[in-house]
């Protein structure tokens, strides 16, 4: 792609400063990380980032960068070829999806609002919603496009980031991989800023919202048996939230008018960090979970009370990035399990045992106990667990890691789990 190509897509009848012999020259990629500049590559000056860091524009010449996209009044060094738009956000859009050759127009594409606004919370229903929905939409032999707080996952690429971290030159290059392997839906869990950038171009499909408290369902640890658009319907799915979020990705479906059966529902997998469960033969649910902020710990426990009939046996770390209040808080709102195992959640530079401390003023007496080794932690539930008790396990689900002081550890609670459960007699797989 040529550098007065790129100008053509983003601003009709304008064409970059500089000679002719400049404008011809190709563009190999674009970025709005000056660390990712190389030579011949257009330098993106996102205006969040430019006022964060004005000189930025200086590095990315430095580097090699063919041009610089940006909004008026943008600092830039003498020299460097300027394509001013009006929106440098959607501009970037625009200019990625020709670089790849458009791969969007191959592709229908279903938004999920995002409730992302913090970005330390993990466990959003929109995340759900968008989970569910990319397997509803997919057939054997071709899954649907996935792109969530969660992860991003096209063609036989899975990304364990954001959507919201993606810029638009990733998600475009994953768009044209999935179109490549023969995919034609995409579902995208969207914020503001991504739907404005991307609307009208993609044409999302939106799903209805509203009108999703009531579900009709009844659920145990092992799953549940409910009714969507009258029929009967079970799913491995765990919890009132996993069951609204099916009825919402249900609907969007339907909305599109797409043809879904029903009879998909049982052999959807449980989203990752969503009240999974880990099954081996035992006469008690295990199931975990990502929550870890006070807010999505509460609304976790009271959706599991719904379904247990014996003890709720909680494992709940205390993250160092929750803040000293925020700890505290989260002990107040574990205080309803019936035990609670406080243990290590990325601790970081702190003791978990201070971080513990804090966490625990909010649990009853005697009601918990600490165990600063979270393999241990959970070794320890397993061990306490009885016929119709449910085991839950907070804060980590998906994660991989394990940060403590400066070390990164490899980390899987489900397969902890497993071999919790192997040392009891249990043995299986997890689903």
């Amino acid at each position: 792609m040529l550098l007065e190509d790129v100008m053509l897509q983003i601003a009709p009848g304008r064409r970059p400063a500089g000679s002719s012999a400049h404008r011809r020259q190709e563009v190999r990629g674009l970025t709005p990380d000056v660390r990712r500049v190389s030579p011949g590559t257009v330098f993106v000056a996102l205006p969040e980032r430019h006022r964060a860091d004005p000189l930025a524009a200086y590095a990315a010449a430095d580097r090699g960068a063919r041009a610089v996209i940006c909004e008026p009044d943008a600092i830039l060094p003498a020299g460097l070829a300027r394509i001013e738009v009006p929106d440098c956000r959607r501009a970037f859009a625009q200019a990625a999806a020709a670089f790849f050759g458009h791969p969007e127009r191959s592709l229908q594409f279903f938004g999920v609002p995002s409730e992302a606004d913090s970005g330390r919370e993990t466990r959003l229903f929109s995340t759900n919603v968008t989970h569910l929905l990319a397997q509803l939409l997919s057939r054997p032999g071709q899954a649907a496009a996935g792109f969530s707080e969660l992860s991003c996952e096209a063609a036989d690429r899975v990304l364990h980031r954001r959507v919201s971290e993606l810029d638009f030159f990733e998600f475009f290059e994953l768009l044209a991989q999935a179109v490549r392997r023969g995919q034609q839906q995409v579902v995208v869990e969207l914020n503001l800023q991504w739907r404005h950038a991307l609307e009208p171009e993609l044409r999302f499909k939106m799903g209805p919202g509203g009108g999703l408290d009531d579900v009709d369902f009844q659920g145990t640890w092992r799953g549940s048996v409910g009714r969507i658009d009258g029929a009967p319907v079970s799913s491995r799915l765990v919890g009132r939230q996993n069951w609204r979020a099916l009825n919402q990705a249900w609907r969007t479906v339907q909305s599109a008018g797409m043809a879904t059966e029903l009879g998909r529902i049982p052999r959807l997998r449980p989203t990752p960090g969503f009240l999974e469960p880990v099954q081996a033969g035992q006469p008690f649910g295990v199931l975990v979970d990502a929550a870890r902020t006070p807010v999505a710990v509460r609304n976790l426990l009271d959706d599991v009370r719904t379904f247990a009939t014996g003890r709720l046996i909680l494992v709940l770390g205390a993250p160092e990035s929750l803040g000293e209040w925020g700890r505290r808080e989260l002990g107040q709102a574990a205080s309803s399990a019936d035990f609670t195992v406080v243990t290590s959640d990325d601790p970081g530079q702190s003791s978990v045992e201070s971080l513990s401390a804090e966490l625990a003023e909010g649990l009853k007496a005697g009601a918990w106990g600490l165990e600063p080794d979270r393999e241990r932690a959970l070794f320890r539930a397993i061990s306490l667990a009885r016929a119709g008790d449910v085991v839950l396990v907070t804060g980590k689900a998906h994660t991989r890691t394990e940060i403590r002081q400066s070390t990164v550890i490899p980390w899987d609670d489900r397969d902890l789990l497993s071999a919790a459960l192997a040392v009891r007699g249990y043995g299986g797989t997890r689903l």
